[in-house]
């Protein structure tokens, strides 16, 4: 069904939209409802961000509260009481099972050891958040352990302790070994922490130590001095060996001038000529001057005579006469 609108209420509704457009663009152009939206639009995104960071937060609380948990079981207690005892039971337990004598550890935890939260400046001086601002973060405990042993010992005591799981930072090895090097002192200084009030449920586990770690420290032992050398005792000289048995030299053959006997002399086509026999051999020699027989040289001869010369000296033959003759004669 139309409902006919008369005249005078269409004039109505027309007149009050003008006036209603002409008071928004009075409101738009003087910055009233423009103002108020922006700040409504900062407002409303400052929020919106604020609970994205709170969602985040609580989505992120489960992996937080993992690690926290995770960490806390690495610790050795709640209190300094109980972490300062379990340090030192559980160093000594270490330290006797490696073997070391004169063992000893002694530690340090009080609340001078305290360690605030490094978030103190995000919270306020006053109200709630005072206790946020003054809560302790961790509480630090320090041991020093001393011993003395062998290289293997020691080695094997440092081993284990930085294998054993619980949180330490070791500050501090001194290591001061005899003359030899067979026998070491052992001085040893760490630190511990622990979250006040936050106990773990069991005591970490022992470490398991891999001996090949070291194995070969254990072998070089730098500290070790070898021995002296033993010293060299000089070999008796062997026996000389008898000297080869040398033969005596044979009898020195005197020539037999005696039985050589001057025969006689001439004058040949080659020059001057002396005769020799030896009547035992019937052999006979012919020389002329610069020939020899035996150590005789032949020098000369004249007339009858043949003249020899023997070392430093001479001698004459006679024909007929033997060489002994003429060499006795000028002796």
């Amino acid at each position: 069904m139309k409902v006919k609108m008369s005249r005078r209420l269409r004039l109505g509704i027309a007149s009050a939209s003008v006036l209603s457009a002409v008071f928004i663009g009075w409101l738009i152009g003087s910055g009233g409802i423009s103002g108020e939206y922006d700040e409504l639009l900062v407002d409303r995104e400052k929020y919106t961000q604020a609970l994205k960071a709170v969602r985040a937060q609580r989505e992120a609380r489960p992996e937080l509260d993992e690690r926290e948990s995770n960490f806390v079981a690495r610790t050795l207690g709640a209190t300094i009481e109980s972490v300062d005892s379990r340090i030192r039971r559980r160093l000594y337990a270490l330290g006797s099972t490696a073997g070391l004598t004169d063992l000893s550890v002694v530690t340090s935890g009080s609340a001078s050891a305290r360690r605030e939260t490094p978030a103190k400046r995000a919270f306020d001086r006053r109200g709630s958040q005072k206790a946020l601002r003054d809560e302790t973060d961790f509480i630090e405990v320090t041991a020093n352990l001393s011993g003395e042993g062998s290289i293997e010992q020691v080695l094997r005591l440092l081993g284990w302790i930085d294998v054993d799981p619980w949180i330490k930072r070791v500050s501090q090895v001194r290591l001061n070994p005899n003359r030899d090097g067979t026998s070491i002192k052992l001085s040893l200084q760490l630190t511990t922490l622990f979250l006040p009030g936050r106990e773990p449920t069991e005591a970490p586990p022992a470490g398991v130590l891999d001996p090949d770690r070291i194995a070969g420290l254990i072998a070089l032992n730098p500290f070790r001095i070898p021995p002296a050398p033993e010293p060299v005792v000089a070999a008796a000289p062997p026996d000389p060996e008898p000297a080869p048995a040398v033969a005596p030299p044979p009898p020195k053959v005197v020539f037999p001038y005696e039985n050589w006997v001057l025969t006689g002399v001439a004058n040949g086509p080659d020059g001057p000529e002396a005769w020799l026999r030896n009547p035992a051999s019937n052999k006979r020699r012919t020389l002329r001057p610069g020939g020899a027989i035996g150590d005789a040289v032949l020098v000369e001869i004249t007339g009858e005579h043949a003249r020899f010369k023997m070392g430093d000296g001479t001698f004459k033959v006679r024909i007929g006469r033997s060489l002994a003759t003429g060499r006795d004669a000028s002796l």
